[in-house]
C-alpha cells in the first residue's frame, strides 16, 4: 500500500520527536495540542516536493497523460483536473500524425493576430492557455471533418498534498528517503535548526531512486 500523507507527516513529526511511538501517531489533521506543528509539517512536506521537482523536469512520476476530443465549432477544452503545466509542448493526434504546438507570443499574441476568431477553421496546428478560463484554446475552430480527433498530451500535475489520504507522486522509497531532509525543514522552521549535510543527504538519496543514476552530492536550498 502506498504510503499516504497522513503516514508521512507521522514520520517527520516522530523524527523531530514531537511525537513518540505508534501511540501518539496522529489520525487525523487536527490536533488541539499540536496544530502548529502539524501545519508546519504538512507545509514543509509540500515544499520539499516543489523543491525536488525544481532540480530536474524529467522524473516521468511527476507528469500524467491528458486526452481531449475535437468536437465541431468547439475552439477551447477542458485540461485535466491536476494540470498545472505542460510537461512536453507537443501535443499530437493518436493515430493521424497531426501535431499543435504553442502559439507564438501566447494568447495575447493569438488575440491580435485574430480580430475575427471565427475566420480561423479547420486542422488546428497551434495552442495557448486562455488566462481567463483556464482551457486550452486552438488557434482554429474544428469542422466537421477534424471532428473526433483525438489528441494526447503529458503534463505536470499539481503536486500539492492536503488531504490524510493523499498519496505521493512517487514510491514510497522515496518519500522514506526525503523524511530526514523533510524534517530539517522542519527544525528549521520551528526551532530555527538546519542541519544541511542530512538535508543534502536525504535530497540526494531521493533523486538517485528518482533518477536512477548517480548525480551530485549538493543540493542544498541554501545555494
Amino acid at each position: 500500500m502506498a504510503k499516504n500523507f497522513l503516514a508521512a507527516v507521522n514520520d517527520v513529526l516522530k523524527r523531530t520527536s514531537i511525537i513518540q511511538g505508534d501511540a501518539g501517531e496522529l489520525t487525523t489533521f487536527t490536533s488541539t495540542e499540536r496544530q502548529v506543528d502539524v501545519d508546519i509539517a504538512k507545509a514543509v512536506w509540500n515544499d520539499m516536493i516543489q523543491h525536488i521537482y525544481s532540480l530536474d523536469d524529467q522524473f516521468p512520476e511527476g507528469s500524467r497523460e491528458g486526452r481531449f476530443t475535437l468536437a465541431t465549432n468547439t475552439r477551447e477544452y477542458d485540461l485535466d483536473t491536476e494540470f498545472e503545466m505542460m510537461a512536453i509542448d507537443e501535443i499530437r493526434t493518436e493515430t493521424k500524425g497531426h501535431i499543435i504546438i504553442p502559439y507564438k507570443g501566447g494568447f495575447s499574441q493569438m488575440w491580435a493576430d485574430q480580430p475575427d476568431p471565427a475566420d480561423y477553421t479547420g486542422q488546428p496546428r497551434y495552442y495557448v492557455i486562455n488566462p481567463d478560463t483556464g482551457l486550452l484554446r486552438l488557434d482554429t475552430t474544428p469542422t466537421s471533418t477534424e471532428n473526433g480527433d483525438i489528441y494526447r498530451y503529458f503534463y505536470i500535475r499539481t503536486l500539492s498534498m492536503s488531504a490524510t489520504t493523499d498519496t505521493f507522486p512517487f514510491s514510497d522509497t522515496v518519500v522514506e528517503c526525503l523524511t530526514a531532509g523533510v524534517a530539517q525543514l522542519f527544525l528549521a522552521e520551528r526551532k530555527k535548526e538546519f542541519n544541511e549535510p542530512i538535508f543534502d543527504l536525504s535530497v540526494n538519496r531521493a533523486l538517485r531512486y528518482l533518477r536512477r543514476k548517480k548525480i551530485r552530492r549538493k543540493y542544498g536550498v541554501h545555494g
